[in-house]
């Protein structure tokens, strides 16, 4: 088996999700052995750096699941977790 991605990025918001808005720009970094078909209608992220490419989804009633590999940084911009907060009082 190999890796598929490992490494820091900078992704782009696509769509409004339990963390963040439409439009944020987020870090976190990939780490992952498998690889999962983006729907691009719903794809979460645009990836910015290291290399662009559509990541994750946003589905679910309300929008309300987010599925990505990107293991997202909450340490760089401390409104990721409180609108996950937010979301979640709903």
């Amino acid at each position: 088996k190999q890796r598929k991605r490992l490494g820091y990025a900078t992704v782009l918001a696509l769509k409004d999700s339990a963390v963040a808005w439409k439009g944020d720009t987020l870090r976190g970094h990939f780490f992952h052995w498998s690889e999962m078909p983006v729907p691009e209608k719903s794809a979460a992220y645009d990836i910015l750096e290291p290399e662009g490419g559509l990541e994750g989804f946003v589905t679910g009633p309300g929008d309300n699941i987010l599925a990505s590999y990107l293991h997202l940084h909450f340490g760089s911009d401390v409104s990721l977790a409180q609108r996950f907060i937010e979301r979640c009082r709903r």
